[in-house]
Formats: C-alpha cells, sequence, structure tokens
C-alpha cells in the first residue's frame, strides 16, 4: 500500500523531538512493508527561523521513508489560522503534485493533527478522489483552548474523512463533545519505539532514583514536582530527582533548584537524544509526570516499557494508561498527593513486577499492535 503521510509539525534540526511519534510511526510502517511518503511542509519556530533548510524543496531517505520536505518560518502565520490553513493546502498540494510527477501513486493519505495537516489533506482528498485518515494528537483539543473556526475545521475533519482516531480515549470524548458527530472515532495509540525496553537494574538497596521527561514549560508541571520532592525528601540524599528536557522554564527551575540548596539531589539534565533519555529511563527506579493535561502521553509508556512504575496525573491522557499494576494516579495540581505517591512509591516498589510492567507495556503499544490496527483501518477506507 503507498502511503502518504502529512504531518503538522515534525522533527528539525533545532527541533529534534518534535513531532519525533510521527517520524517513528512511518517507519514502523515501512518495515511493516508498505511504501511510505512523508510529505513535510511544517512551518518552523523561531529557533528553526535561520536552518539552511528553509525554503528548499529536500528529498531525502529517513530509514527507507521517502520524505518531501518544503519547510519555512512561521513569521506568525500560526496565529492567523485561516491564512494557515490557506497556506498550508497551497503548500501541500503543489508537493504532492512533485510527488506524483516523480512517478509515486498513492492510495491513502494520513495526516496527523486536524491543524493545519488535517483539514489540508481532507480538502486534497476532495480534490484528488484519495480516502484521508486523520490522527488527532491536540492539546488544544483536550483542553478545549480551540476557536470556533477551528472546531468547524475539527468537525469537517471528523465528518469529512474516511476515518478519524483518537490517541487516547479522554482525547476521544472531547472530540465528540466539541464536534456533536455521530461518526465512530477509532482510538489507537502512539506507539512506544523499540529503544526503551527492560533492562535489569542493578541498583544498591539504599538509592532510590526519580525520573522526569517533557518539555519544560508550565502545563507539565515541573515546578510543583520539584516542591513536592523537596517536601518528601530534603536532606535525604539517599532519594534523588533527575528532569530530563529543554525549554522556556529551564533558568526558573535551576533557580527553584538552588534556592532550595537541593542541587545534590535534583539534577536538570536538559534536551537529550532519544538513545540518552532511554538510557536515563532504564537507570531510573520509578518515572514522574504530572501534567495539566495529555492528549496521550507517550513518556508514560515509554518509561513503562522499560518496566518503570509510573507517577501520573488524572489528566485525559494518562489516566487510561496507568492501573495500580503499573503505578499511582494522583489529581491534577494537587501537591500533597504528589508528596505522598512519592514517598509510597518508595516504600511499595518491591510490589511492583517491573518486567511484567514491560512486557504488558510493549504487548498494547508495540510498533506491531499498532501497525496492525492501522493496516486494519487503512484496509476498510480503500475498500468503502
Amino acid at each position: 500500500m503507498n502511503i502518504l503521510i502529512i504531518p503538522s509539525w515534525y522533527p528539525s534540526k533545532s527541533n529534534p523531538h518534535i513531532g519525533s511519534f510521527f517520524r517513528e510511526q512511518a517507519i514502523a510502517l515501512q518495515r511493516a512493508g508498505h511504501h511510505v511518503i512523508i510529505l513535510n511542509a511544517t512551518y518552523q519556530r523561531k529557533s528553526s527561523y535561520f536552518d539552511s533548510d528553509n525554503f528548499k524543496l529536500k528529498i531525502l531517505n529517513d530509514e527507507g521513508v521517502k520524505v518531501y520536505s518544503y519547510v519555512t518560518p512561521s513569521f506568525g502565520i500560526v496565529r492567523a489560522k485561516r491564512l494557515m490553513c490557506w497556506n498550508f493546502f497551497r503548500r501541500i498540494r503543489r508537493i504532492y503534485h512533485r510527488i506524483i510527477a516523480d512517478g509515486e501513486k498513492i492510495n491513502i493519505i494520513h495526516a496527523h493533527s486536524f491543524m493545519p495537516a488535517g483539514y489540508g489533506a481532507y480538502k486534497l482528498g476532495k480534490v484528488y478522489d484519495i480516502p484521508v485518515v486523520v490522527t488527532e494528537h491536540s492539546s488544544g483539543v483536550i483542553n478545549k483552548n480551540i476557536s470556533p473556526f477551528e472546531i468547524n475545521l475539527l468537525k469537517k475533519c471528523v465528518d469529512g474523512t474516511a476515518s478519524f482516531i483518537c490517541v487516547g480515549e479522554g482525547l476521544k470524548k472531547r472530540v465528540i463533545e466539541l464536534t456533536k458527530t455521530n461518526k465512530m472515532i477509532h482510538v489507537i495509540p502512539n506507539m512506544v519505539s523499540p529503544l526503551f525496553k527492560y533492562k535489569e537494574k542493578s541498583k544498591q538497596a539504599k538509592n532510590f532514583l526519580f525520573l522526569a521527561v517533557g518539555n519544560l514549560t508550565a502545563r507539565k508541571r515541573f515546578g510543583m514536582t520539584i516542591d513536592a520532592f523537596i517536601e518528601a525528601f530534603k536532606g535525604n540524599e539517599n532519594v534523588k530527582l533527575k528532569i530530563v528536557g529543554g525549554g522556556p522554564l529551564y533558568d526558573e527551575l535551576k533557580n527553584q533548584i538552588d534556592k532550595s540548596n537541593m542541587s545534590k539531589q535534583i539534577t536538570l539534565l536538559g534536551a537529550l537524544s532519544r538513545e540518552e533519555t532511554a538510557q536515563q529511563m532504564q537507570d531510573c527506579d520509578a518515572f514522574i509526570l504530572v501534567s495539566a493535561y495529555e492528549t496521550f502521553g507517550v513518556v508514560y509508556i515509554e518509561a513503562m516499557a522499560c518496566g518503570k512504575p509510573v507517577i501520573g496525573t488524572r489528566n485525559g491522557g494518562a489516566d487510561w494508561i496507568i492501573n495500580k499494576n503499573n503505578g499511582i494516579l494522583i489529581d491534577v495540581d494537587n501537591k500533597e498527593q504528589l508528596v505522598q505517591a512519592m514517598k509510597r512509591m518508595i516504600t511499595r516498589y518491591k510490589n511492583y513486577r517491573k518486567e511484567d510492567i514491560s512486557k504488558e507495556t510493549i504487548s498494547q503499544y508495540s510498533e506491531i499492535s499498532v501497525v496492525k490496527k492501522l493496516n486494519g483501518i487503512y484496509e476498510r477506507c480503500i475498500q468503502e
């Protein structure tokens, strides 16, 4: 099957992690025997404005996946939603013409997130009579932080495409609530990369290491995580916390740690590669992420694939991932519950069956499992 993938955001030189799960899913589909092409027409953040790849159509090979990439700085266009959608469609239609001119044939289009790729793919599919699948990932949807104009586009993507997928049950419920659709919406989770796997950990009984991973933004609540850790373990140097990630709050969090004299127990590691992050997850004892909201929460399943019990919040994504056998769920923005959850994680740690956590996670979220579900969707769309 010839599949055209159109992402709303995608890894770049200056932002190598953004949209990494789109890329990994495309590579998994290619490995499964499909012919996959990625059409990357994304707008770049300010940190990427001076990348040499801007304003150039590049045709690349990424682990067997053919990538047509034409990226530009956003120049603020992402704030003008109508203009962005119009411009994005023009871009992908022009690149699509080049793909066809190169002798490619497309059986199905799979777009990731309704704004702007999903809506652009919806229009492209109508023009060229190609079935379109959209997978929704947007945190704006689950947080209901979208305008009436965006809700209208979301509804068109839900009702007007061959199939609409959400990465989690919480996101599915929100899409139905916003669009009032009667259409069946499928739930297919993000997959866990093979990089994240169980490794027997040799540890000293007296030491316990928590790990947190994510973009250092307000909604991830790293400040509260640090406060709760300080309240629970200040002065106990056998318990430590490492935080992986880059972002606008790095300096603020560093000052918070320094002012509390906790630099011996809490370490900011900054942004790491996928391989380095996997190693950190294998080396830790337990994982924490207490976001205000998540559409899914890939880092939870990455930690669990490494056999680590997790602490998360009832944030729309983690609710459907974490259970009593693999971790602890707490309410959003409840520091006292987080303090108690951290303490309970240590006292009950031996009760968690780490290898079973890994096996169950990989069984449910592996690329084999996710690709099998996508194959079923694709085949039904083409037959209809």
